[in-house]
């Protein structure tokens, strides 16, 4: 399988390089709603813990890039928080990340206006881990 990452820290793509020597080639430097151009498309993409840290005014437009880059029958699997308790007045976390809270409805509406079809949800315990 060939995977392929985009990830816009430099400081992760450096740990990337540190810890997996051999597969410091599958990490790109982008962030959404501003994809890399690929020469091929995905069978799948993930945007696990991703798509709360996108502002709203970006939002339609990243999910729209993903939909480019997904081959047609292919998958699009996202997670979302049910529940930040330990955000700050500014929805920041102790890092300062900013969260958008966005639910599950709002994101399959978007999605369903691009063309994606829903296929399941399944809710599982946040386990607090940050990275």
């Amino acid at each position: 399988m060939k995977a392929t990452g985009i990830e816009p820290s430099t400081k992760m793509i450096e740990q990337v390089a540190k810890w997996y020597p051999h597969r410091s080639a599958w990490i790109q430097m982008g962030n959404l709603p501003h994809i890399p151009s690929f020469s091929d498309s995905f069978d799948m993409v993930s945007a696990l813990a991703v798509l709360q840290h996108v502002p709203r005014s970006e939002l339609f437009l990243s999910l729209f890039n993903i939909k480019q880059i997904i081959k047609p029958k292919g998958y699009f699997v996202f997670s979302l928080p049910l529940n930040r308790d330990d955000l700050n007045e500014d929805a920041r976390d102790k890092e300062g990340r900013l969260h958008y809270p966005y639910n599950m409805n709002e994101i399959c509406l978007l999605l369903e206006q691009l063309g994606f079809q829903f296929v399941k949800e399944i809710n599982l315990p946040d386990d607090g881990a940050n990275g």
